[in-house]
């Protein structure tokens, strides 16, 4: 198959405001033929309605496996390895991916989550206290990013003290390789991450104690268990999602409020519009930009639109929650927007399993920022933040506001 149109420009996700351009694919074809980063040629799926039927459909499958013999030359580095490739959950289609995802859900209990509020509120306090008498800060580097990291340390049982190690190799994950030199840099950090975390674990196995690593070495499920290798990739997975979307949704909330600010008044007035007000800012701008990749088995009809056998299905999440046929004012702000079953922790059977903690993150975060951090404002043009490719996360967000000593916030919710 040969796709004649539909280019999107690299680097979407650095673009202070790439949804006029996804909109402008949705009004050309819910669901299009595309070539987005380096000439990876997909069926681009933008509309709401269209994106969560791709997300049920069974023929849609999460491993790309199935597309190797397309002749997509995204796809031709797998070629030959197909019998090794290691089957992470969020790469993975029933059974597989059932018994993966309940294995660890035996341990990633709301009980868990629950518990870890505490200490959710004790990290975000300490952060606060520390940047509050200078009267600026980058909220990326010294707000969401250390309060994700360490509630995903002290959740999986990760020391803390590593985490200079392994953001290193995470960020280096999380690039798109550009040339041979990147391609190994990225393959060495893969293999630097598995190997610290294969040590981590046979640690905990002859130690373990009270965190989610220790629980996934002794999870069992009707004689079942994770595999050597399979909890080593779970384990790179949670601590990789764990705080790179929070952080993301923490940041990139935090900045579009103090662009709107009208919005940023009705939170500070009644801080119990902050759960709605999250859901708000997942749909509007979430930590992704393209989204989820499928791979059809068979030839499939999505939309109005025929889908061949063996074709990679980008569902962009971002352009579905924008979508005017499924939310009024598609592009506006609302916090109190009620009717918001957004897609930003995706949808059916590979929803987001670490969406409560995510929320109780942000929900504890906003109220701390907002609360005891007075007169907060944006220190630089909002056209001069920048956007970290791959994923829609702020490489940093400089704000000022009055210094002073932390004040603790009232009933109502004031600042002063």
């Amino acid at each position: 198959m040969v796709i004649e149109d539909g280019l999107l420009p690299p680097g979407l996700e650095r673009l202070l405001d790439p949804y006029p351009l996804l909109n402008e694919f949705r009004e050309a074809g819910r669901v299009r033929p595309a070539t987005i980063a380096h000439g990876m040629r997909v069926w681009l799926v933008t509309g709401y309605a269209e994106a969560v039927a791709a997300l049920t459909d069974p023929r849609l499958s999460a491993s790309p496996v199935h597309a190797i013999d397309s002749g997509n030359p995204a796809l031709a580095s797998l070629r030959g390895r197909e019998g090794r490739l290691v089957k992470e959950m969020t790469m993975s289609d029933p059974p597989d991916h059932t018994r993966l995802r309940r294995l660890v859900s035996g341990a990633f209990t709301p009980r868990r989550v629950a518990a870890l509020r505490p200490d959710v509120e004790q990290i975000a306090d300490g952060l606060i206290e520390e940047i509050a008498p200078a009267g600026e800060a980058d909220l990326v580097a010294e707000f969401a990013l250390p309060l994700s990291l360490q509630v995903i340390c002290r959740l999986l049982g990760v020391p803390y003290a590593d985490h200079e190690r392994f953001r290193g190799w995470i960020t280096r994950i999380l690039q798109w390789p550009t040339d041979d030199r990147a391609v190994r840099e990225t393959g060495a950090a893969h293999v630097a991450i598995m190997d610290y975390l294969r040590e981590l674990l046979a640690e905990k196995s002859r130690r373990p104690s009270d965190d989610l690593l220790s629980d996934l070495l002794a999870v069992r499920d009707q004689g079942d268990r994770l595999s050597h290798t399979e909890l080593v990739v779970m384990a790179k997975l949670l601590l990789m999602a764990g705080h790179e979307t929070t952080a993301g949704l923490v940041a990139n909330g935090m900045a579009l409020l103090l662009r709107a600010p009208d919005q940023l008044r009705l939170l500070r007035r009644d801080p119990g519009l902050v759960r709605p007000a999250i859901e708000e800012l997942l749909r509007l701008e979430g930590p992704t930009i393209l989204g989820t990749f499928r791979y059809t088995t068979e030839e499939i009809e999505l939309g109005e639109v025929t889908v061949p056998e063996g074709e990679i299905v980008c569902i962009c999440l971002s352009a579905a929650n924008r979508d005017p046929r499924r939310f009024e004012r598609p592009d506006v702000l609302d916090i109190t927007r009620r009717d918001n079953a957004h897609l930003g922790f995706s949808h059916g059977i590979h929803y987001c399993m670490g969406a409560a903690l995510a929320r109780e993150e942000a929900e504890i975060g906003f109220v701390r920022l907002l609360t005891r951090l007075p007169g907060m404002r944006l220190a630089v043009d909002p056209e001069r933040l920048e956007w970290r490719r791959r994923i829609r996360t702020l490489a940093a967000l400089p704000v000022t506001f009055t210094p002073g000593p932390v004040r603790p916030a009232d009933e109502s919710g004031e600042s002063g």
